[in-house]
């Protein structure tokens, strides 16, 4: 939502994104080629959903594959259903993520400055997971060699699939343009129509063939396309989240940490950070890093 926000762009309404608006979106549909529709009714001034046996669904273009509108779901409900919500916030930002490598809980007590394991007592200051943290997700999501050499790999691919995509137009105008030939001399009944389809049918066949080919070469190179942009938006929104860290409220702290981290792990002197959100350039690391040492003794 800050991206669009931040790019100029605004909803249908002229009003600003926000994250239920893009949750909502996520989840519509008609991204994957199935629009719905008389599935809300208005009771009072609320809108609620009619029941399933009355929506209407028409097939339309999708933008999207099933697949990836399938695992975006999923992910979105997965955070739902495993997110427990405490009854009072708690105002240290890793509670909840945050565990012992001897697979206990860890957590601050009263006034404390540490994080305590409630059954080894083991403890890390809490300035000092703060800041591994911060350095990080800047170090995980923005490595500029590693974006860069991702982002020359992708432009090679898309070149080689932008040639790829001309050649197949060339070969398909080619084919149709000798089978338009072959069929003239047919019609003026220069070939019989045996030697007809003799000379024809290959032509035909790799034409068909190219142009099932060619809108999946053409899906390919917007992917990647999309893919560029994509990556150095995260990387950008990454180092934004880096650098705005300190003027965050520990609310807003921690809703950044449980919206990226899936566990925090704290040995003797490794702490090893998972995230769940992280750009595909680092995908070879499956979002996960030790971090070894610390500023502080860890104990």
């Amino acid at each position: 939502a800050r991206i669009l926000n931040d790019g100029g762009y605004r909803t249908r309404d002229g009003s600003k994104w926000s994250d239920t608006t893009i949750e909502r979106l996520i989840k519509d549909p008609t991204a994957k080629g199935i629009h719905r529709s008389n599935f809300t009714r208005k009771v009072g001034r609320r809108w609620e959903l009619k029941p399933e046996s009355e929506h209407v669904f028409m097939p339309v273009e999708p933008i999207v594959s099933e697949t990836l509108w399938q695992k975006c779901n999923d992910l979105l409900e997965a955070r739902k259903t495993k997110r427990v919500k405490p009854n009072k916030l708690s105002v240290h930002i890793f509670t909840g993520v945050l565990h012992c490598a001897c697979g206990g809980t860890m957590y601050v007590s009263g006034g404390a400055t540490r994080y305590v394991c409630r059954k080894c007592r083991h403890r890390i200051p809490c300035e000092d997971l703060e800041e591994l943290f911060r350095e990080h997700v800047k170090d995980h999501c923005v490595n500029r060699d590693v974006l860069h050499n991702y982002l020359n790999q992708m432009r090679t691919e898309m070149d080689e699939k932008k040639a790829l995509a001309e050649s197949m137009r060339r070969d398909i105008a080619r084919l149709t343009q000798e089978s338009e030939q072959v069929l003239r001399l047919y019609m003026e009944h220069k070939v019989s129509a045996d030697r007809f389809g003799e000379l024809d049918g290959p032509a035909t066949e790799r034409r068909k063939q190219l142009q099932d080919e060619l809108p999946k070469v053409e899906a390919r190179i917007d992917f990647l396309n999309i893919e560029s942009v994509t990556q150095e938006s995260l990387a950008t929104e990454a180092m934004s989240l880096y650098n705005r860290w300190p003027s965050l409220t520990p609310t807003e702290k921690r809703d950044a940490v449980e919206a990226v981290t899936r566990s925090i792990t704290v040995a003797n002197e490794e702490i090893v950070i998972e995230l769940i959100a992280f750009p595909a350039f680092q995908e070879g690391e499956k979002g996960q890093c030790s971090v070894k040492g610390s500023s502080r003794p860890l104990t």
